[in-house]
């Protein structure tokens, strides 16, 4: 009964207030001084408009909406909120990306920024102590006013370059060139660009070779850059005080040393030897392993046999030949205690030292075996895991680095950890 008389005396309040409600906008409906704004609603035509999106509110001469909290009206003036702060929006004024700007003829800039300002019309920008037109073809670069020249920008004020069809020119000494990344004039000689160095190309004692300068020694060509001279047709090095040829010696640890064979190679003859066939093993007997470069390659497909590695279609004999097949997981922590499986730089350093065939490489194809026990390429290629999760394929011609299953069972070389 309670209960009852509850929900009777709500449905009587609500009643109540939706009449008293009809009965304010029959009033606001029939009040000369309201307007009617299609569904945004009713506004007072004292002081308000109908907008194209909210009712809009007079504003000394101008017009805001109050339901916009980036508008407002202060003294009489309709300012707007740009990031933190305020301004004037019926002056010369914008907002853009968060920057109040202020008009300069057909453009707009900072006024805050002391690099720029206006002068007739025309935004200028700071450049060390000078100023010029920033919607030109100009640019400030290190204190210089550049002007554009096709794809390249020369300093207008030197008379040694200028744009000629496009191009910028450029005077060094008497000769005239075509200024771009790979020349410069310096000390009145045109130098070339070789790597992160220049040279004079027109020395035909000098040479860039793989990106180095190469310097002509007799017959022969050595790095201009390092410590060495050619002395009489010889390439000498440094070695502590001592000067020497090095092409049947090497400098390590300040004691000169004999190289092995045309191997390059500086090593510590303590912890390597060179054998017949000039290949620097590691004297370490128990691991068949030899010097590329600067790395302790294994000669040898690695046989470890721990769980997530196979042979070769499960046959012993394949493991003993081959080496055992490693799925990546396992391939990571399976190099032996002072050596670990080699990044893709250590690869590609491989590669380009030594080439991939001339340490067993061609003569181990161990193939590769799939998830669900099918093996395929014994004799025919090889695919190599890499520490960056990928792998490195070769079948005597080609070598194909790329990305694999990880389930997927291939060889392991192991690279020698550095002291």
């Amino acid at each position: 009964m309670v209960l009852r008389f509850l929900i009777l005396s709500l449905l009587m309040i609500l009643a109540c207030s939706n009449h008293e409600r009809d009965n304010v906008y029959d009033i606001e409906a029939d009040d000369p001084s309201y307007g009617f704004c299609g569904s945004i609603g009713r506004y007072r035509l004292e002081d308000q408009r109908c907008g194209q999106w909210w009712i809009e509110t007079k504003c000394g001469n101008g017009w805001y909406a109050e339901d916009d909290p980036m508008v407002k009206c202060e003294n009489n003036v309709v300012i707007l909120k740009c990031g933190d702060i305020w301004f004037n929006a019926s002056g010369n004024l914008r907002c853009a990306n968060s920057v109040v700007e202020t008009k300069c003829g057909d453009g707009w800039f900072d006024a805050s920024n002391t690099n720029l300002m206006c002068t007739d019309n025309i935004i200028e920008g700071r450049c060390g102590e000078r100023w010029f037109n920033v919607n030109a073809d100009l640019r400030c670069e290190s204190g210089i006013i550049e002007t554009q020249c096709g794809n390249g920008w020369f300093d207008a004020s030197n008379p040694n370059s200028w744009c000629e069809n496009k191009i910028v020119k450029v005077r060094c000494g008497d000769i005239l060139f075509d200024a771009n990344a790979d020349l410069r004039c310096e000390a009145n000689v045109i130098e070339t660009k070789c790597g992160s160095n220049w040279y004079n190309a027109s020395n035909d004692d000098l040479r860039c070779e793989r990106n180095m300068v190469e310097r002509k020694c007799g017959a022969k060509w050595f790095d201009a850059n390092a410590n060495l001279r050619c002395e009489s047709g010889i390439v000498e090095g440094l070695c502590g005080n001592t000067w020497f040829d090095v092409e049947p010696n090497f400098c390590y640890n300040g004691k000169l040393e004999e190289r092995c064979g045309n191997r390059l190679e500086a090593f510590d003859v303590e912890l390597y030897e060179c054998n017949a066939e000039n290949k620097i093993y590691l004297k370490d007997k128990r691991y068949d392993a030899v010097l590329i470069g600067t790395e302790t390659w294994m000669t040898e497909n690695l046989n470890l046999n721990v769980d997530g590695s196979k042979c070769y279609e499960n046959l012993d004999l394949n493991c003993d030949e081959y080496g055992r097949l490693y799925d990546l997981e396992t391939a990571m922590k399976a190099c032996p205690a002072g050596w670990h499986l080699p990044s893709d730089d250590e690869w590609v350093a491989l590669i380009k030292s030594e080439g991939i065939e001339a340490y067993g490489f061609a003569a181990k194809f161990g193939g590769l075996g799939l998830p669900n026990d099918i093996f395929d390429g014994l004799d025919n290629y090889g695919g190599w895991w890499s520490a960056s999760a990928n792998y490195w394929h070769y079948d005597g011609y080609d070598i194909i680095f790329g990305n694999s299953d990880k389930r997927v069972l291939l060889s392991v070389r192991c690279v020698k950890d550095k002291d």
